[in-house]
């Protein structure tokens, strides 16, 4: 497994959390709403998926070369 998914599921559930916060603080969401769990699911399920396919763009490296051998200085 690449990338790190624990720290995805971590994160994932905090943001789950906070929107569902956001959304009762803001008053769209009445406080005995069972939309909790679900966001917090979608959340840490979210999380796990982009921790695994992070890093996003990273190029393989190749090894440098080495210098050629004989000189080039004048």
């Amino acid at each position: 497994m690449r990338g790190r998914p624990i720290l995805g599921f971590v994160a994932g559930a905090f943001l789950g959390l906070f929107v569902w916060l956001d959304l009762w603080l803001g008053g769209i969401v009445p406080s005995n709403n069972n939309l909790l769990l679900p966001l917090i699911i979608i959340g840490a399920v979210g999380g796990i998926a982009l921790a695994w396919w992070a890093p996003f763009g990273r190029k393989r490296l190749t090894p440098a070369q080495p210098p050629a051998a004989g000189g080039g200085e004048g």
